[in-house]
């Protein structure tokens, strides 16, 4: 005679089983769940903290780790607190970055034999980037407007120059010379004997604006940096005393001084005029809403001059620059019927203009 055998028991231990892998499953699902949250978090405050700090660039790298620290800590990311560990690279001109390990306690999975912790990690780095505009010696903006370039005597560039309309440039044949492309979207008027030119064929590049970060800085220092209405700039006006802190003018600016230092901005609503012989400083970032008018002789400035929605002009006899950067709607250098004129302008500091750029995240590497 055969017995059924005896099945008692068997449902508790297939329950308990169960039990474990369901258990091990949910606490897959919570623990991974946490996990990817954490890192989540960790990465939205690093690029929080990147981008903060790369505001600071290029002037004042002690800023940019300052700035860098503070943010990570109002995010939560702070070296030696809840378990993360938190280090940044020196800052460098133009880049910033840094990365945290968070230590971060499982819930369930140990059950499963898994250890009481797993690290999460995350990077991040930020750059500051300049407007290719700047990277020319003479930029000429204006889509209608050509860049136009008298000298009987003497044009010489040591550097690039850009329009994004046409180029004419006049004079003796032999003594034109830029030493880097001559670019432009339109056409390149000069004469065909002038063989230290190249010609290249450009595509149109935007002019940025940076009026509202310098109104905003000068307005928070208030006087000798924030004018209300038009004014001149002597010796003594121009000397303020952070000279890495903008001065700004509601109106025109009358430029009438023999030194000129400082990596903040100067900058007017209206024209701006340089109006004295023998001008020395730098590195300078000039910058008119209108019209630059450069009327003075030796014009010893390295830095910018910014005028993206208006001209810049030089009538004098002598344009010769220490690295300057000329970047405006349209640029008019010389007179046709003036015999005497040289221009003789070099690759200047743009710093200044590197100072007001745009940050982004790029690729930790």
């Amino acid at each position: 005679m055969k017995f059924l055998p005896n099945e008692k028991g068997q449902m508790i231990v297939l329950l308990a089983l169960g039990l474990a892998v369901f258990c091990g499953l949910a606490g897959l699902s919570i623990d991974v769940g946490n996990l990817y949250w954490q890192k989540s978090k960790l990465q939205s405050a690093l690029d929080a903290s990147c981008l903060a700090g790369a505001q600071a660039l290029p002037d004042t790298i002690g800023a940019a780790e300052t700035k860098l620290k503070y943010y990570a800590k109002e995010n939560g990311v702070e070296n030696g607190v809840n378990n993360t560990v938190f280090t940044f690279d020196k800052p460098t001109d133009v880049k910033i970055r840094a990365t945290a390990t968070r230590k971060v306690r499982l819930a369930l999975m140990p059950v499963l034999g898994f250890g009481q912790y797993a690290n999460v990690t995350a990077k991040s780095a930020a750059i500051k980037k300049m407007n290719p505009a700047f990277n020319y010696v003479v930029f000429n903006g204006s889509e209608t407007e050509p860049m136009k370039m008298y000298s009987k005597n003497k044009f010489v560039v040591n550097g690039s120059i850009h329009s994004n309309s046409d180029i004419i440039i006049t004079g003796k044949p032999q003594n034109i010379k830029v030493s880097g492309s001559c670019e432009a979207v339109g056409d390149i008027d000069v004469d065909p004997n002038a063989s230290n030119i190249s010609k290249v064929t450009s595509e149109f590049i935007e002019m940025p604006s940076y009026a509202d970060k310098i109104k905003a800085e000068a307005y928070a220092a208030g006087a000798g940096y924030y004018y209300t209405e038009s004014t001149t700039l002597t010796d003594t006006t121009v000397s303020r005393p952070d000279p890495s802190i903008p001065i700004y003018v509601e109106g025109d600016l009358t430029i009438d001084c023999t030194q000129i230092h400082g990596s903040g901005a100067i900058m007017a609503t209206g024209n701006i005029t340089m109006a004295t012989n023998n001008i020395h400083g730098g590195p300078l970032f000039i910058y008119s809403l209108k019209d630059i008018s450069v009327d003075t002789n030796n014009i010893m400035i390295s830095g910018i001059f910014y005028a993206p929605n208006g001209s810049i002009k030089a009538t004098t006899n002598v344009v010769k620059t220490d690295g300057a950067l000329f970047i405006a709607a349209q640029v008019k250098f010389g007179e046709m019927d003036d015999p005497d004129n040289n221009i003789t302008m070099a690759v200047g500091d743009n710093s200044a203009a590197l100072k007001y750029g745009d940050v982004s995240l790029v690729p930790y590497d």
